[in-house]
């Protein structure tokens, strides 16, 4: 839960730190306004969690359905809201927060897709909490260490940040992804 929090938050630190006062606040409404995706989509990992625990008990097999399940319809919601903050994100920013927040509107897409593979590493590591699988806390420590390097790297403006944050999370669901396909080989391999 930790690493998570850290992943989901620590770019608005960063901006705070490296940014002046009114780029940072800008930052902070972005990141608020991407966050719709992460927030929008919770509530199908928080289903997802205890299937995936009830199916691994009982080793009936489903865990992996409803994972990839899970997984769809966050990636379908994810994509809707992304394609929602590319069409009309100038409406959206005046909507939530007004003309002051207009310089953000270049990067609400971007924003989004960032929260996108948060929520793609979330619901990853749920999955592996509940099937009481390990594994995933050197991938997830990993993605934070990648973030931390790219926002350090990468800090001199929103554009730089935004596009740090989106490659540091894919970086991070992609190596939670990988993670997962890797223990799903090992269980077909030790299965007789």
């Amino acid at each position: 839960s930790l690493l998570l929090a850290l992943i989901g938050n620590l770019d608005l630190i960063f901006a705070k730190h490296y940014l002046p006062a009114y780029l940072a606040g800008q930052y902070a409404g972005l990141s608020t306004i991407g966050k719709i995706v992460l927030y929008g989509v919770g509530s199908f990992v928080i289903v997802m969690f205890p299937l995936v625990s009830a199916s691994h008990s009982a080793a009936d097999g489903w865990e992996r359905r409803h994972l990839l399940n899970s997984l769809g319809i966050i990636s379908g919601l994810s994509l809707a809201a992304i394609a929602i903050f590319a069409i009309i994100p100038r409406f959206i920013v005046l909507v939530l927060f007004g003309r002051g927040y207009l310089p953000i509107v270049p990067y609400l897409a971007l924003a989004g897709l960032a929260m996108y593979f948060v929520a793609l590493s979330v619901a990853l590591s749920n999955y592996f909490v509940a099937v009481h699988d390990r594994r995933f806390l050197g991938p997830l420590f990993l993605g934070l260490i990648i973030q931390i390097v790219s926002l350090v790297a990468f800090h001199h403006s929103l554009a730089a940040i935004v596009w740090a944050e989106v490659f540091s999370m894919f970086l991070t669901a992609l190596l939670l992804f990988a993670t997962y396909l890797y223990t799903n080989r090992q269980q077909h391999v030790s299965q007789p």
